[in-house]
């Protein structure tokens, strides 16, 4: 489940945004977020107006403010206000199924895993779409790329009894055998995720790969394995997560999941591989359904919203001015400093926080995140 308990659209002049200097004004404090409140005296010293966490980001602002739903002042001149939605998510999970996977029962502990988070209704709101590796052509003799991007249980919602049925049946007919063809699967499986984003933009297709071991068969070099996460999520936002099971090779792991957008890999051991496993998947599902926002749609047909008028703001759960989050101009620029982009900057459809920036607002479990429409984008 999302822990963003509430998220709100508010629509605004800045001409009439008072005490709001930092969302139509230029004061920066070289952080991720912005506190929109800030004095334009403070703004001149480079005060950020708040106390800063660790990372940097000024997380608990302490200056004035009205506040409210819209942020920062911004209801004063707030002429609509609606709940902004959560982008819906599509997975592709590609699971190793080698020879390796039938030791220490690890294939057993991943089908339970599984099998429960196809079964929880908390991931109800989610699509997934399964494929394991080696099978077919996907293997280590025909390294097909489209093989590996075609699933044997098609993308489909887990709320519906049917598709969740087939998920289930779908592991338990499989078995362990093979090599470890991870090049083949990794570059199917973006593939998949990025022709399925194109079809279905107003989505957020995203990748799990689940491995036990390190490649064995096709490419085999960790860096140009990870080429391929590292493709789709500058090309398209695609977000591979990179799941290690026991065998699995730690700097493997982590050098795709730093490519595909999401930093470090997760590392199961054996001793308690199906819960730890089933945690992962929960933790992989909260942060890519919070992360990710629908644009929203204009009131107005005939007046589209202007995609470089549109501000981001993050307020602490334990109340506070709300800060502005800098947009950056695309996934590949996220950094330590965090931020958010745009899926495509002419046309956007989702409005995504970058992984620091992400990390930041979810240990908050109160955080609301406002989009502010109608003010010149505060950019880093």
């Amino acid at each position: 489940m999302t822990r963003f308990r509430t998220v709100t659209l508010v629509s605004l002049s800045c001409l009439v945004a008072l005490g709001a200097v930092n969302a139509c004004g230029d004061a920066d404090d070289g952080s991720g977020f912005e506190n929109p409140n800030q004095s334009t005296e403070d703004a001149a010293s480079g005060d950020p107006g708040g106390s800063s966490d660790d990372d940097g980001s000024t997380l608990n602002p302490t200056s004035g403010g009205s506040g409210g739903s819209g942020g920062g002042g911004f209801e004063q001149c707030a002429d609509t206000s609606d709940e902004a939605k959560l982008q819906p998510v599509a997975m592709y999970i590609v699971v190793d199924k080698s020879g390796s996977m039938d030791d220490n029962n690890k294939w057993d502990n991943a089908e339970q895993a599984f099998v429960a988070f196809f079964q929880d209704p908390a991931a109800d709101d989610l699509k997934v779409a399964l494929r394991f590796w080696p099978n077919g052509n996907c293997d280590s003799d025909n390294c097909s790329t489209d093989a590996c991007a075609q699933p044997e249980v098609d993308v489909g919602l887990l709320s519906d009894p049917a598709h969740e049925a087939a998920l289930v049946t779908a592991y338990q007919n499989e078995g362990p055998g093979g090599d470890t063809p991870m090049s083949a699967a990794l570059a199917g499986a973006t593939q998949w995720a990025v022709t399925y984003g194109a079809a279905n933009p107003t989505e957020k297709a995203v990748v799990i790969l689940v491995t036990d071991g390190e490649p064995n068969g096709c490419e085999e070099d960790p860096d140009d394995i990870a080429a391929y996460a590292a493709a789709a999520y500058a090309s398209d936002g695609v977000l591979t997560f990179a799941v290690g099971l026991q065998g699995s090779g730690e700097d493997t792991m982590n050098t795709i999941a730093m490519a595909g957008g999401t930093n470090t890999g997760f590392f199961i051991g054996n001793a308690n591989a199906a819960a730890d496993l089933l945690a992962a998947l929960k933790a992989i599902q909260e942060s890519v359904v919070s992360c990710a926002f629908a644009m929203p749609e204009p009131t107005d047909p005939s007046s589209p919203i202007d995609p470089k008028l549109v501000n981001v703001t993050y307020t602490a759960g334990d109340g506070g001015p709300p800060q502005t989050i800098k947009q950056v101009q695309d996934a590949s620029q996220c950094t330590a400093a965090g931020g958010w982009f745009y899926d495509n900057p002419v046309t956007p459809t989702t409005i995504e926080l970058c992984p620091a920036t992400c990390d930041a607002v979810q240990s908050d479990t109160g955080a609301k995140i406002n989009i502010v429409l109608g003010c010149k984008t505060d950019v880093q």
